[in-house]
């Protein structure tokens, strides 16, 4: 994400910097949310494949975003449910 340390390492992240991953996580958890009762909710097959590929983007963001907090000690409050290929 834009603006934010290259280095994973704890001290190179400002407070300033945590609170805005904070809210970029939760930004994205609030996407793939949406992006799962989209997918849910389609029945076109052309909104079908644009369901699917907005999911696994929404996804995708957030578990990356996810393990980029809990890797410089974030407490996160939303526990991520996803199986890792």
């Amino acid at each position: 994400m834009e603006g934010f340390p290259a280095s994973v390492g704890l001290d190179d992240w400002t407070e300033q910097d945590k609170e805005r991953l904070i809210r970029e996580i939760e930004k994205a958890h609030r996407e793939w949310l949406i992006a799962q009762e989209m997918l849910n909710q389609v029945d076109t097959p052309d909104l079908i494949d644009y369901s699917i590929y907005f999911f696994k983007a929404a996804e995708a963001k957030y578990i990356y975003l996810h393990k980029l907090g809990k890797a410089i000690g974030l407490k996160l409050s939303h526990p991520v449910q996803w199986e890792e290929s």
